[in-house]
This record gives structure tokens, C-alpha cells and sequence, in this order.
């Protein structure tokens, strides 16, 4: 499966694609499935504020120490109902980003202190 953006395809229905343009214009073959950029693909700050506080609340012991595993993420989360929000609304690859880039926040913090 290939993730490119197309230029133009064949057909309007991504079942009957025929032929299909990479980005540089090159033609794919008619086997290979064209799957556009999603629109979160260059957007930043996909958390808002109000996720972020609540991520910083439930998981202040993950991004404080230890592993910033699957397992830890989803037992704090379902711990209160707006954790488990989170859950419905991020994927767990998301949420673990998101944990490690505030536990480099703080590292950082720390560090000019």
C-alpha cells in the first residue's frame, strides 16, 4: 500500500482507481492503492488545551519517571472519565508522543533552573 497524495486518478471511487500520479508525477500501476494525506498529516497541536491539562493531571507519574508504555497510558487514563475521553479521541501512538515530548518539556525546564 502506498501513502502518496495524488495528482488525479482515473476514477472518483478509490475501488475503480485505474491509474493514479505520485507526487512527482510518475504513473503508479493500477494495483497499488493511492491513500490521500489526511488532513491532521501537516497539522500541528492536534491536542487541545483543555487534553492537554487533563493528560498532564491523569499521567503526571508517567511523565515524572519510568516507561512510557501502552499499558501504564491506558490504566491512568480509565482512572477518570475525562481520561477515558482521551482514550476514545487519540490513538495510543499519539498519547505516547504526546507524553514523551511533555516529559522533554520538563527535562528542559529543569535543566535552565
Amino acid at each position: 500500500m502506498r501513502l502518496l497524495e495524488p495528482k488525479h486518478a482515473a476514477s472518483s471511487d478509490v475501488g475503480d482507481l485505474k491509474h493514479a500520479c505520485s507526487a512527482d508525477g510518475v504513473e503508479v500501476d493500477s494495483n497499488s492503492v493511492c491513500i490521500p494525506l489526511s488532513s491532521n498529516a501537516a497539522s500541528k497541536d492536534i491536542f487541545s488545551k483543555v487534553d492537554t491539562e487533563v493528560i498532564h493531571k491523569v499521567c503526571a507519574h508517567i511523565i515524572a519517571h519510568g516507561l512510557i508504555s501502552d499499558t501504564r497510558i491506558t490504566d491512568a487514563l480509565h482512572q477518570t472519565s475525562d481520561g477515558r475521553c482521551i482514550l476514545e479521541s487519540f490513538s495510543l501512538f499519539q498519547l505516547r508522543n504526546r507524553l514523551k515530548y511533555e516529559r522533554q518539556k520538563v527535562a528542559l525546564t529543569l535543566k535552565k533552573h
